[in-house]
């Protein structure tokens, strides 16, 4: 909001007189922001923008503190001035009667019901029935509409995913310690419970059996390796988001695709060990009091939550090509940091099969993780100019190798994983 929008809405925060909702996701579009149906439409003879929902698919979904508690909303619109779409734009409208909390005309509100997950999370929908916004809506920091009728951008509308990158980053701890509870419960569990008897005829605690260590072990590390990597992560985003209110922007990509791919990564990671953790426990493990189906109801939403994990992996992936061309083209200075392993492959372009490493050290197992990354994107670009010639890459992704990408993105996640969890723990 510009400053004056601040200095009214930020004063009705302070004093708790509003709470406030993000509304964006739609029934039928949530990743997809360019395409929400939401319509605020400029009326030039009132100054006022209408604020309309034109479908069902349209009606917003998802969106915590909606169904009962928000009394206000930044709501995602499709941009309409002069007949003509103009963006999808965030306007602030007031839901509730801020005294009696009745909703106000023009507005259906309402919970969406139960879920798996995040049950203290009231999830709601909203629907607007052509309410009058006044213009002042539309938060104008970065946007505004002229007299004439044309969308005036001011700024770096890329600041705003500065937000969305703190939530991110709340997710990778919020794995690593999910994760790291369920593996000590059923470390604990497995130390204490006892099953069949020694040749002396003695019980034998589980967590002595081969086949129990084998499933908890790596998940006790990989919680570790989890933890390492959020401390390394979240400095490098406390640096760009400093970066970002000077107006730098230079690492600004590269730290989200560092954060789409950990998100990815981990939240899938957290919600699959955890239940592995569970069967590690036998009956135990399925009740409530054992603690760990507590734990996966709380996060089993994150894989979908603040981008679906596909979606994610697909954007790294791009990242990973792009890198790549730019090596292809002599252009090493345009190259991510933590894409510079890449540079080296890509020069000798030499095969994985004529390296002699030694696989029984960490720089050798990261050395035969990044040429499986090279190797597969060395297969991606070769599979692109031979077989799919005069295809968008986009279509390419979407009809031949999305899923080369999507392991391509997976393995190097897993590599700069590795390497931050190296580095932590030397």
């Amino acid at each position: 909001g510009s400053d004056e929008q601040k200095s009214y809405w930020l004063s009705l925060i302070d004093s708790q007189k509003i709470i406030g909702a993000y509304a964006q996701t739609e029934l039928a579009h949530g990743s997809d922001v360019q395409s929400l149906e939401t319509e605020a439409e400029w009326d030039e003879k009132q100054n006022i923008f209408i604020l309309r929902t034109p479908s069902i698919s349209a009606i917003k979904w998802w969106p915590g503190e909606l169904g009962n508690l928000g009394n206000v909303a930044v709501v995602f619109a499709k941009t309409i001035v002069k007949g003509k779409r103009v963006g999808v734009l965030p306007f602030i409208v007031q839901l509730r009667d801020l005294e009696t909390h009745e909703v106000m005309p023009g507005v259906e509100i309402g919970d969406i019901g139960p879920k798996l997950g995040y049950m203290a999370k009231e999830n709601g929908y909203l629907r607007f029935k052509d309410i009058k916004l006044p213009s002042s809506s539309l938060l104008s920091r970065f946007w505004e509409i002229s007299k004439n009728g044309e969308l005036i951008t001011k700024g770096n509308p890329k600041i705003l995913y500065s937000a969305m990158m703190k939530v991110r980053i709340f997710l990778l701890l919020a794995s690593a310690q999910a994760l790291g509870k369920s593996v000590a419960i059923a470390l604990r569990y497995s130390c204490l419970r006892k099953q069949f008897k020694d040749s002396q005829k003695q019980e034998i605690p589980i967590i002595s059996y081969q086949l129990q260590r084998y499933k908890l072990f790596p998940l006790l590390a990989r919680s570790f390796a989890m933890l390492s990597t959020y401390k390394k992560i979240k400095d490098i985003v406390n640096q760009t988001n400093i970066e970002v209110k000077q107006g730098i922007f230079k690492n600004f990509q590269e730290t989200h695709i560092l954060l789409s791919g950990s998100k990815a990564l981990f939240t899938s990671w957290a919600l699959d060990g955890s239940v592995i953790c569970m069967q590690c426990c036998g009956g135990h493990g399925y009740a409530q009091s054992s603690g760990i189906p507590g734990i996966m109801q709380t996060i089993a939403p994150n894989t979908i939550l603040e981008g679906e994990n596909t979606v994610l992996f697909l954007q790294v992936g791009q990242f990973l090509l792009k890198n790549a061309r730019y090596i292809k083209e002599g252009k090493i200075e345009r190259v991510s940091n933590h894409c510079k392993y890449l540079t080296q492959l890509f020069e000798s372009e030499q095969l994985i099969d004529t390296f002699k490493i030694d696989v029984s050290t960490v720089n050798g197992i990261i050395s035969v993780l990044e040429k499986g990354v090279f190797e597969q994107l060395q297969y991606i670009m070769e599979t692109f100019v031979t077989e799919l010639d005069g295809m968008s890459m986009t279509e390419a992704i979407n009809r031949k190798l999305g899923v080369k990408i999507l392991e391509l993105s997976k393995l190097h996640s897993f590599v700069f994983t590795l390497k931050y969890f190296d580095e932590i723990v030397q």
